[in-house]
């Protein structure tokens, strides 16, 4: 259901495939999609955690996907 979530906010957001590596990745180590949210017309910002570690990534047509924890 989380990984459903996660390639449907990723489609809807229009991203190349170069963002959606960098998030498959952290998804592949264990982060959790936990919350999704568009800032505006262009910026996504989606929070991920794995334990107590949260990473909040920002993304927008013309920036790639930033993680922040």
């Amino acid at each position: 259901m989380k990984r459903l979530f996660l390639a449907t906010t990723l489609l809807l957001a229009g991203m190349a495939s170069a963002h959606a590596i960098t998030l498959a990745e952290a998804v592949r180590d264990g982060y959790e999609v936990k919350a999704a949210s568009m800032a505006g017309v262009q910026t996504l910002f989606i929070v991920l955690q794995k334990e107590k570690t949260v990473l909040v990534c920002e993304m927008s047509d013309t920036k790639p996907c930033r993680l922040f924890r």
